[in-house]
């Protein structure tokens, strides 16, 4: 039996407790490189933009980094024009309930909260790779997931992530 991580290995066993005298082994997802983003070695700039790279799905605690962003927003800058970009992309299926809900819970907080969210739906392969290229930081939000195959494309692509130290 193999996990994708260390935190399912734990989950899996406490889930299945009668097979905890199981030898279980950790293999960790490979990335498929062949279509992936090398780093470009541009410099990032105040217009970097910050990236979230989710399903629109209420899983992803993609609010937690609106709630982030104002908060950085009113505290360390003087206006929106000096802050990052903020980015939010990723899977949107219209015909998916949760995705539209979602998608229009976040548009509302961020105009609550006072911030500008680009959000970017469904977005292309080709978009995504100038998007882990060009960010700033790649932001990762979701708690209590299991091993995330965002982060390892972003630092691919040579940007730092930021994430949730959960899971």
């Amino acid at each position: 039996l193999l996990v994708n991580s260390n935190f399912t290995l734990q989950t899996f066993q406490r889930t299945f407790p009668s097979l905890q005298s199981h030898n279980l082994g950790v293999l960790y997802p490979p990335l498929y490189t062949t279509n992936m983003t090398q780093p470009n070695q541009e410099p990032k700039t105040r217009h970097s933009p910050l990236v979230s790279l989710n399903r629109f799905e209420r899983k992803k605690n993609i609010q937690l980094l609106i709630h982030a962003y104002a908060y950085l927003q009113k505290t360390y800058y003087d206006n929106q024009k000096t802050m990052p970009p903020l980015i939010i992309a990723g899977g949107y299926d219209t015909k998916n309930v949760e995705n539209v809900e979602y998608r229009g819970e976040l548009q509302r907080l961020g105009e609550e909260l006072e911030v500008t969210v680009d959000f970017r739906l469904d977005i292309t392969d080709p978009e995504r790779a100038t998007l882990f290229q060009r960010a700033l930081c790649v932001v990762y939000t979701p708690d209590k997931e299991h091993f995330g195959i965002v982060p390892l494309e972003a630092m691919y692509a040579g940007t730092p992530v930021l994430a949730v130290n959960s899971g």
